[in-house]
């Protein structure tokens, strides 16, 4: 979704540039000068965001659609198979169980209650806290989003999907500042992640400091000053 994002602002920009007159004032050379260095940033952007992710752009393009669905519904199926990891209560495995078929029916409300119930039981366990914000994000819920996520980074701090999709719903809540200083946090401990970098680079874009971004992706895929730190995997 990261690439496809720059790619269409690309598109726009080029479209915008085609519909300009041939005859230009001396001012709208000067604007056309801009656009210019901007369509070079986005090429840059889409060159280095793709080396960092590995990405394939006709399987992004083809997943791109529906994608959040996906995500939501393998995350939930994904939560037993990491409970059977820890050393669960049953009665916590059986309620993340029901979750899972809950969700794939569909059954948002039961999938919730479900996933709160094995809170209760084990409120350490931050699968379930993590897929209630993210539950409660993709029904607008942004508040009781947020407040199951910092459970989630309390609990387990390595756990980036959530740092992510915090910076996810601080967008939605237009406070794209905040995503910004979570995600430059995170990145100082998981700086070989390249998805930790492509949700900065992105942060970034969508407010505006399209060179920012551009300088944070190149600063990924080289490895930092100087190539000190490891190259993200692409594994």
């Amino acid at each position: 979704a990261t690439v496809v994002a720059y790619r269409e602002e690309l598109r726009s920009l080029r479209e915008a540039r085609e519909r300009r007159g041939a005859e230009e004032e001396e001012e709208d050379l000067l604007n056309e000068a801009e656009l210019l260095r901007r369509e070079e940033d986005l090429v840059e952007a889409i060159e280095l965001a793709e080396d960092l992710l590995g990405v394939n752009k006709k399987k992004d393009d083809d997943h791109d659609h529906g994608a959040k669905e996906d995500t939501t519904k393998k995350s939930v199926e994904e939560l037993t198979r990491a409970a059977d990891e820890r050393d669960l209560d049953p009665e916590a495995r059986r309620s993340l169980e029901r979750a899972s078929k809950a969700l794939a029916e569909g059954r948002k409300n039961d999938c919730l209650a479900s996933l709160k119930h094995c809170l209760r039981v084990d409120p350490t366990c931050y699968q379930a806290s993590l897929q209630c914000g993210l539950l409660l994000a993709s029904e607008g819920e942004h508040e009781g989003a947020l407040e199951y996520l910092d459970k989630t980074v309390k609990t387990q701090p390595g756990c980036l999907s959530a740092y992510i999709a915090m910076n996810q719903v601080l967008q939605q809540m237009g406070k794209m500042q905040e995503g910004e200083s979570i995600l430059k946090q995170v990145a100082g401990f998981a700086f070989d992640q390249p998805e930790i970098w492509s949700a900065l680079g992105m942060n970034l874009f969508k407010q505006g400091k399209l060179q920012e971004a551009v300088q944070i992706l190149k600063y990924a895929v080289t490895g930092g000053p100087e190539a000190k730190f490891k190259k993200p995997s692409r594994d």
